[in-house]
């Protein structure tokens, strides 16, 4: 594996325990558990920086803030 391929590949946090840097996430749970505010949280996080979502003192590097794509959807039929 070249140096170029090893440095493409590697998984840079980018809110550390919940996201990855230039990656997709997903959040899947049942019902009434949060997924909705939890996704608010890492998109305001991942756009601002603000270092007291989710009661963590982690900060997200000025190069690695960014805008989100957020996509909401109960499933079932007609959701695809």
């Amino acid at each position: 594996m070249s140096a170029g391929t090893q440095e493409q590949d590697q998984l840079v946090p980018q809110i550390p325990g919940f996201t990855l840097l230039e990656r997709d996430a997903l959040l899947v749970g049942s019902g009434g558990v949060g997924k909705t505010l939890a996704a608010l949280g890492l998109s305001y996080q991942t756009a601002i920086g603000n270092p007291n979502v989710f009661d963590r003192a982690d900060e997200i590097k000025p190069e690695a803030l960014g805008a989100t794509l957020w996509i909401g959807t109960d499933g079932g039929d007609g959701a695809y």
